[in-house]
């Protein structure tokens, strides 16, 4: 079907819709508030949202008293909103995130049904939501999730006004583009321009692209949107914004690999193979019509957004996996146009059924291969996975989800509906079981350590770790410096044989210490 045949669509059934609430619900809201705070970046976030309302000051960003100029402030003001409402919580300051991702796939259904069908449609968002690497941004106090939201409507809207050319929509991309610009900077002008040019280039429309580039009025709104922000922030911390936002945390991140985050040029293939295993069996359609996108506008503007932020980020210094999510609805979409061609073999959920074998051995592989861990911190994680996975009662849950599986394979559903199922199956096992079995070994130590801390009511730092949830369960600064005698200090146990003071240890777990330095000279002590 041609992408720009519009025609009047049927009612929604009751059974898409539920599937539609069914995908939503887990991709956003389930398990929100089950974990704690990750680090680095959900402590970071959260810290920062903190100290801003303690401070009063919403204009700049601080983390443990420092400017951050990590991103702008958008994501910072939601989170406020949000814990003003529902209090200084994990799903409270997830929750920004969990309805910016509920907005994303909600616009994506309206879009791929208005384009194509609803099954399709509905295949896209669950597809979407359902992406380990997009369904977890979903559920993250970071500005990914906005800045997902923030791009995809752009995107959506760009290819709109292709189809059928209106001026309210160019207001209405260049308002989008001046949110982005609140929510993590250039990138949300910079993408929109780029996968435009491409696309309207291949279909020689390039006046049109002129046009609406050069929409004086649609720059105005841009500008009255997010350049009071950028420009108050600039008053207040003059030159050292400009070399810490647009210099070190944007050009720096293209030019070279920050904080060790490096890979090859082919470091996202795997990634983006990765993205949506539960639905593999969609590649064979696609191996079948390699040509097929050529003459379909849809098709066509799906690969080119996907490609442009692929080919774009395989060639930057800095790279992290969730950087290619801005470009996944994208391939959700080219992807979700060739299921009509899918077979209705039983092997069709082969993808679910291995992901489901993998989180049954997962417990066992992951302790017997700790001991090539190099960190210790990391090392200490894996060793007591299958423990921790015991006191979940891990296999019993696995057994239940097994079951279900069982029963979507000989259910003779609709085959968009078996995959939809499969791939609802493998996530909620995923954050029913390794998210929460993660954060309990990973940041409950630390969250516990700051509880510890708060109770003694002795000031604290961070040493040779840099844990800023910390700092947030802590409900204060906390710098990155040695403790002064009196103070507290987190730490990692292997930091232990290089203290040169004497301390007590007020609280240790797996690889997490938190210690007192003490005035007088002497061995160590604990209160444990």
């Amino acid at each position: 079907m041609n992408a720009t045949t519009h025609k009047v669509l049927p009612a929604v059934s009751l059974s898409h819709w539920l599937w539609l609430l069914a995908v939503i619900w887990v991709s956003t809201l389930f398990q929100l508030g089950a974990v704690p705070l990750f680090d680095l970046d959900e402590g970071a976030f959260s810290e920062a949202t903190r100290e801003m309302l303690v401070s009063g000051d919403y204009v700049s960003t601080w983390l443990n008293g420092e400017p951050r100029f990590d991103k702008p402030v958008l994501i910072h003001w939601l989170q406020a909103a949000s814990v003003g409402l529902f209090g200084l919580n994990e799903w409270a300051l997830r929750l920004p995130s969990a309805l910016a991702g509920a907005a994303t796939l909600l616009i994506l259904f309206a879009f791929v049904r208005r384009h194509c069908d609803t099954t399709t449609a509905l295949l896209a968002v669950a597809m979407t939501g359902l992406s380990l690497n997009i369904g977890l941004i979903f559920k993250a106090a970071t500005a990914d999730a906005l800045l997902i939201f923030f791009l995809t409507a752009t995107l959506l809207a760009i290819f709109e006004h292709y189809t059928q050319p209106r001026k309210g929509l160019l207001y209405l991309i260049y308002a989008l583009m001046g949110f982005g610009l609140l929510t993590k900077g250039p990138v949300a002008v910079f993408f929109p321009v780029l996968i435009s040019l491409i696309f309207f280039a291949l279909n020689r429309r390039w006046q049109d692209w002129f046009r609406a580039v050069f929409f004086l009025p649609g720059w105005v709104l841009l500008l009255v949107i997010a350049l009071p922000w950028y420009v108050l922030q600039y008053l207040k911390m003059g030159d050292a914004f400009i070399d810490g936002f647009f210099f070190q945390h944007n050009l720096s991140r293209f030019d070279s690999a920050m904080e060790e985050h490096e890979g090859s040029v082919f470091y996202y293939l795997p990634v983006l193979l990765l993205s949506f295993v539960p639905f593999w069996a969609l590649l064979k359609p696609v191996a079948q019509q390699r040509g097929g996108w050529a003459s379909d506008s849809l098709r066509q503007f799906s690969l080119v957004w996907l490609l442009s932020v692929v080919v774009f980020f395989s060639f930057s210094g800095t790279k992290l996996p969730h950087y290619i999510n801005y470009g996944l609805p994208g391939l959700m979409i080219w992807l979700s146009v060739y299921h009509s061609q899918l077979s209705s073999s039983r092997w069709l959920l082969w993808p679910g059924w291995l992901m489901l074998a993998l989180l049954w051995l997962l417990p066992t592989l992951l302790m017997h291969f700790s001991g090539e861990v190099e960190k210790p911190f990391y090392r200490s994680i894996l060793a007591n996975f299958d423990q921790t996975a015991n006191d979940v009662h891990w296999y019993a849950w696995m057994t239940g989800f097994t079951l279900v599986m069982l029963a979507l394979t000989a259910m003779r559903w609709p085959t968009t509906q078996r995959l939809i199922g499969s791939a609802l199956v493998v996530m909620a096992a995923f954050l029913t079981l390794v998210l929460p079995v993660t954060g309990q070994l990973q940041q409950g130590p630390i969250k516990e350590a700051a509880l510890k801390a708060k109770s003694l009511e002795k000031p604290a730092v961070l040493w040779r770790f840099n844990r800023p949830s910390f700092s947030f369960y802590y409900r204060d600064v906390t710098p990155s410096r040695a403790p002064e005698p009196g103070e507290l200090a987190l730490t990692q146990v292997s930091k232990l044989s290089d203290i040169p003071f004497a301390y007590q240890v007020h609280y240790q777990k797996h690889a997490v210490v938190l210690i007192e330095r003490l005035a007088n000279s002497g061995s160590a002590q604990t209160d444990q």
